[in-house]
C-alpha cells in the first residue's frame, strides 16, 4: 500500500495498488510448487517497484514477518529503506576491524558482539531521550527511546548495517518495543514515527 496524506485531512491514508497470493506451504507441496514466503515475494515486489520507480526514494514498512537479515539485504541492493521491527535477541555486532598489513586469514565480517537489545533495555547506563508521538491512533503520548548502529548478522548470511531504536513507555502501559532500519544516517526518532504512521493507516 501507498501511504499519502490527502490535502483535505491530517490522516494518512493506505492506498493498496498491489497485490500478490501468498498460499500456505502445505498447499503448494500439494500442487507440486516451490512455496514462497513473505520476505521472499517482497523482494520480488521491491525489484519491480524499483524498476518502475528508479529515481524515487521507496521507503517499506512491514510487520515482524519482514524482519528478516536477507529482505534487509535486497532492500538495500535496491535502494529501499526497510523499516520493521527488531527482535530483542537479535545478534548485532560492531563493524569489523581494519585489516593489519601481511595480516593472514580471511577477512572478518563483524567485529565484537554487542548486547542484546534487553540488556540494553535493562542497562541503567543507557541514555533515554523523551518525544510525544502519535502512539498507535490513541493520540499523543510521551515515550522514552534509544537508539545506535550494528551490524545484524546470522551465519552465513551478509551482515546488515542498521540503525536499531528501543521505545518504551514511562508509564509502563505500553510492552516495550524495537524497530530497526536499514538506513543508518536515519534518526531513531523518525524510525519510530515512520512506523507507527504505518500502522495507523
Amino acid at each position: 500500500m501507498l501511504i499519502v496524506t490527502p490535502p483535505w485531512t491530517s490522516r494518512s491514508w493506505a492506498l493498496p495498488f498491489l497485490s500478490v497470493l501468498l498460499t500456505p506451504e502445505e498447499v503448494d507441496r500439494r500442487l507440486g510448487r516451490r512455496h514462497k514466503t513473505v520476505p521472499d515475494w517482497t523482494k520480488q515486489l521491491v525489484k519491480l517497484v524499483r524498476r518502475w520507480l528508479p529515481d524515487r526514494d521507496i521507503k517499506l514498512v512491514g510487520d515482524g514477518a519482514y524482519s528478516v537479515v536477507e529482505l534487509g539485504t535486497a532492500c538495500r541492493n535496491q535502494r529501499v529503506q526497510l523499516i520493521a521491527p527488531l527482535r530483542f535477541d537479535a545478534c548485532l555486532y560492531t563493524p569489523p576491524p581494519a585489516r593489519q598489513p601481511r595480516q593472514m586469514g580471511r577477512p572478518r565480517l563483524v567485529g565484537q558482539r554487542l548486547p542484546q537489545l534487553d540488556h540494553v533495555l535493562d542497562d541503567p547506563q543507557t541514555f533515554w531521550q523523551k518525544a510525544w508521538v502519535a502512539w498507535y491512533g490513541q493520540g499523543k503520548q510521551q515515550i522514552e527511546w534509544c537508539s545506535g548502529t550494528a551490524l545484524w548478522y546470522r551465519g552465513g548470511q551478509t551482515p546488515l548495517p542498521i540503525r536499531w531504536v528501543l521505545t518504551c513507555d514511562p508509564k509502563g502501559k505500553h510492552e516495550p518495543r524495537a524497530y530497526f532500519s536499514t538506513d543508518q544516517t536515519k534518526s531513531g526518532l523518525s524510525i519510530i514515527t515512520d512506523f507507527m504512521r504505518t500502522l495507523v493507516c
